[in-house]
């Protein structure tokens, strides 16, 4: 023989089976999303750290960057350096030279003109030999 239960407990059991299905769909729902959100901030942890890491890779290699061209620039002032002492004994050199040259281009210049005076009286005197040659064929 069946058990009968009156239609009222079944409607009431009825109703409290939905309503705690109801609720258990609702914490499902709930621990879903929790699991969700969960996940989205381990993810969101995870490139955090993976952001941090990187940043701090590039502030290694920036910092050995500059380190390097601090390197350079040294090495570059000690060049300039180097390379203004020996512009300065070439420009002593160069002055050196010039006035050499200023005096070599003076006695050049008294050379020449002695050169043309002498070769002045040798004209004249070629001239007067000339002259004296002629005289000499008509007596």
């Amino acid at each position: 023989m069946l058990c009968a239960i009156p239609r009222k407990e079944k409607s009431n059991s009825d109703e409290e089976y939905f309503e705690i299905e109801k609720n258990y769909d609702e914490i499902l729902t709930r621990r879903n999303d929790l699991n969700i959100n969960i996940e989205r901030l381990i993810g969101e942890k995870r490139n955090t750290e993976n952001s941090i890491k990187r940043a701090d890779e590039s502030i290694i290699v920036i910092s050995n960057s500059i380190a390097k061209r601090q390197e350079d620039i040294e090495t570059a002032g000690s060049e300039i350096k180097q390379i203004e002492g020996e512009l300065f004994s070439q420009q002593q050199n160069l002055d050196e030279l010039e006035a050499s040259r200023k005096i070599l281009n003076d006695k050049l210049e008294e050379i020449e003109s002695r050169y043309q005076e002498l070769r002045s009286e040798v004209d004249e005197k070629e001239t007067v030999l000339r002259s004296l040659r002629k005289k000499e064929k008509l007596f």
